[in-house]
């Protein structure tokens, strides 16, 4: 079995996972990223001693909470543990297992395999959390059976990880992937790294709670701003879900706003990289998917080669938001193969 952990600013999910990223148990910790390196250390490791206790017989391992000793219990049990796979948010430099940039986690150059591995003793293999995703989706999940493909997560922001002939592909410094920074509205809005009008800046949660509020303070879609107990800065991405339950026509607007943008990135994709699958996932993508891609899917037709958007597939996340951990969990087990 491997550990995975998908280490974001909010929270940290972890599980115990076997050769086929079938999970035998599963821990959500909060990260608590404002208190420090050292807090959120503390609590990936507690996030271990449980998943770990899950995983065992309960009298076996209720003497000890110490990671090491839970792992020989487990080795006892005839459960062997062969490593940890973490995925981040942020910049993963491979040649050295540091994380150079972890906006989120406010970090710059952490040795986190070094640290993570003195601590646990295991062997510890680090990624990007989006091309963590891109795996996941690849060896488990809706990309089994494709050997081209592009993983698209939609959330507080949009990330992407793409699989060229088997492999995932970094680029010549580690940095591809960043599909969310596609300008697709030139005189558009900045996004929080500041590139004005891209997928992100149109289409990310954070986008689509911004129109929502826009509109809200135009006098548009009343239901939004019933929904925030009247209050415009309590409108959220949430709140546009709820409002699109109820079939409110500006919440209809606003994601198909969204969409169509975001069909225009996606055009962009496949005429660059002719994939014969995109997934997308992320939290938007699970609240809002079948209306985001249905209205992405026209922009698609018209702007992407006839030749080259025909065998596309454009599907939703099977792992939904397991597709990270997953990813990191398969680093282990597939080590040395991507």
């Amino acid at each position: 079995m491997a550990l995975g952990a998908d280490l974001g600013g909010t929270k940290i999910n972890l599980v115990l996972a076997d050769q086929a990223g079938r999970v035998v148990s599963q821990v959500i910790q909060r990260t608590e990223a404002h208190l420090g390196l050292e807090a959120v250390l503390t609590n990936l490791y507690a996030g271990i001693r449980l998943v770990l206790q899950q995983a065992g017989e309960t009298s076996a391992m209720a003497d000890t909470e110490d990671i090491r000793g839970l792992l020989q219990a487990l080795r006892q049990q005839g459960k062997m543990v062969i490593g940890l796979g973490i995925g981040v948010a942020g910049v993963v430099s491979q040649s050295d297992a540091v994380v150079q940039e972890a906006p989120n986690l406010d970090w710059r150059d952490v040795p986190l395999r070094d640290l993570v591995a003195a601590r646990t003793g295991l062997p510890v293999w680090l990624e990007n959390d989006t091309n963590a995703a891109a795996l996941g989706e690849f060896w488990y999940g809706a990309g089994r059976e494709t050997m081209n493909m592009v993983y698209l997560g939609i959330g507080t922001g949009i990330g992407g990880g793409i699989i060229l002939d088997g492999k995932l592909y970094r680029g010549c410094s580690g940095g591809a992937g960043e599909i969310g920074h596609l300008v697709v509205e030139p005189l558009g809005p900045a996004c929080g790294s500041g590139h004005p009008g891209c997928l992100e800046a149109m289409v990310s949660g954070r986008a689509i709670a911004r129109m929502a509020r826009e509109a809200a303070a135009q006098g548009q879609g009343p239901a939004l701003l019933q929904l925030a107990g009247g209050d415009l800065n309590r409108i959220t991405g949430e709140t546009v879900t709820l409002a699109l339950k109820e079939n409110d026509p500006t919440a209809l607007a606003i994601v198909s706003r969204a969409g169509a943008y975001l069909g225009m990135g996606l055009a962009s994709v496949i005429n660059l990289l002719n994939p014969a699958l995109i997934v997308i996932g992320g939290g938007v993508a699970e609240s809002l998917g079948e209306p985001l891609l249905k209205a992405a899917w026209p922009e698609v037709e018209q702007r992407a080669f006839p030749g080259l958007c025909k065998p596309v597939q454009l599907v939703r996340a099977e792992l939904k938001g397991n597709s990270q951990v997953l990813g990191a969990a398969g680093l282990v087990h597939r080590a040395g193969l991507y």
